[in-house]
């Protein structure tokens, strides 16, 4: 049976507990049933799931919410309904019914989903044609997308449009076909991974890198202002993302994206990272100073960068930026040096055998370790460490942290104190505002079939 788990913070009812309480271990909320948890997004005080389900007409995608919505996050309808109730927020999660006909956009599907501070997005798709972007939510830096800040008249939902940056690049994002590969945010800016293709003969593909928001550290780039110029505050229209010359080599590609408050990183296919933004905190130093051997995949807190990196036999998680509430992982907590170092799990980490997932939420962070014992036999663990105050590390107290605590293992069947005894594997984690969840299988007890 697959369950839906969370802790941490829950002012606006954004764990989908039923209440306004937070939480200090992880717990089952009111998560959508029989569906399956492809990604969740946070924002300041609300959450998004993005899931499917197999029905009469085949696998079907929904989107849920739950939390605080005031500012439209939450889609079209919330306001209505929470001026009714007279609610601070929805304390637990309701599937968002988007008026997709009357955009035009009736036979779209969710792809994918993403939330900064007080705004959600949205990725549809549909065979034979290009991807679409929704926005929904606050404006104050622009973050809808749409050209313009402050408050909006309309609340509701806004298609993004991207032609305007056909000429820049030569290959039309309006009557050609473009993909969106991924998506990544921070507090306040977002910026998109696209592949374009030009329908004109012979076809010419190109990867496209589009953003908005907050811009004022660079985190979206340089070209956004001409020459001699200061970088604005926000860019409210989609702009191209700029990568230092020379960042890419021919034929290198962009892998992975994390975003923080003010930096921007970029994961090649060579294993190189790329970094735009402020380095006030320390936070681009992984990047400038990269350790010895490969680097795999990367995360972002709001001003930490993090890097899971194959080193010969070992595997390693490397980090550098802030580090006041131990979120660095390396065993203090405060600034020491460049900062840069490895995160300390209290074991080698094989790296013919093992892989590491990490969720980045604002201060801390969540590591799954798989590995590899035989052909149908995988170990997992979940680490957590750095801050805490909302009981987001779900170990069952306040408490900060600077150095991974091991809360849940598969061969030793989990923590009966954190309420964890019951999980078989965990299928996805992620992090958000003083929020952690997990999507885990349930050990069947009693002939439980499901």
């Amino acid at each position: 049976m697959q369950a839906l788990l969370s802790t941490g913070s829950n002012a606006r009812g954004q764990l989908a507990s039923g209440d306004f309480e937070d939480l200090n271990k992880f717990s089952a909320g009111d998560a959508p049933k029989n569906v399956t948890v492809l990604s969740i997004a946070t924002g300041s005080n609300h959450t998004l799931i993005l899931s499917e389900s197999s029905t009469d007409a085949g696998i079907q995608r929904q989107l849920w919410g739950a939390g605080d919505g005031s500012r439209g996050q939450l889609g079209p309808g919330y306001k209505e309904e929470q001026l009714r109730d007279g609610r601070l927020g929805q304390t637990q999660f309701r599937q968002i019914s988007l008026p997709l006909e009357a955009l035009g956009l009736r036979n779209y599907s969710p792809k994918l989903i993403a939330a900064t501070w007080e705004t959600s997005y949205l990725v549809l798709t549909m065979d034979g044609t290009h991807d679409i972007i929704l926005s929904m939510g606050s404006n104050d830096f622009g973050d809808l997308g749409i050209g313009k800040t402050g408050v909006i008249k309309d609340p509701g939902l806004h298609v993004v449009s991207l032609s305007h940056l056909a000429s820049r690049k030569g290959i039309s994002l309006e009557t050609g076909t473009f993909c969106v590969k991924q998506v990544a945010t921070g507090q306040r800016h977002v910026i998109f991974l696209i592949h374009a293709v030009d329908p004109h003969s012979p076809p010419r593909k190109q990867e496209v890198l589009v953003g908005w928001g907050s811009a004022r550290h660079g985190q979206l780039g340089q070209n956004i202002v001409s020459p001699g110029s200061s970088l604005p505050l926000y860019v409210p229209l989609p702009a191209l993302v700029s990568l230092p010359p020379d960042a890419l080599s021919q034929n290198e590609t962009i892998e992975m994206m994390a975003l923080g408050i003010q930096h921007s990183l970029f994961l090649t296919s060579s294993g190189h990272l790329i970094s735009l933004g402020s380095n006030r905190k320390g936070q681009l130093n992984l990047a400038l100073h990269p350790p010895p051997g490969r680097i795999l995949s990367i995360g972002s807190t709001w001003n930490g960068t993090y890097a899971v990196v194959a080193e010969g036999d070992e595997l390693s998680l490397y980090s550098s930026g802030s580090n006041t509430h131990g979120q660095l992982g390396q065993g203090y907590i405060g600034q020491q040096g460049s900062g840069v170092g490895t995160v300390t799990f209290s074991r080698r980490l094989d790296a013919h055998k093992s892989s590491v997932q990490i969720a980045c939420g604002t201060e801390h962070v969540l590591a799954l370790v798989t590995e590899y014992q035989s052909d149908d036999h995988l170990d997992h663990e979940l680490w957590v460490w750095g801050w805490n105050e909302h009981g987001n590390l779900g170990t069952g107290t306040t408490s900060d942290t600077s150095t991974p605590i091991r809360i849940w293992s598969s061969t030793q069947n989990g923590r009966p104190d954190l309420l964890m005894n019951g999980i078989q594997c965990i299928k996805g984690l992620w992090a958000g505002s003083g929020t952690s969840w997990i999507a885990c299988q349930l050990i069947q007890q009693h002939g439980d079939a499901h």
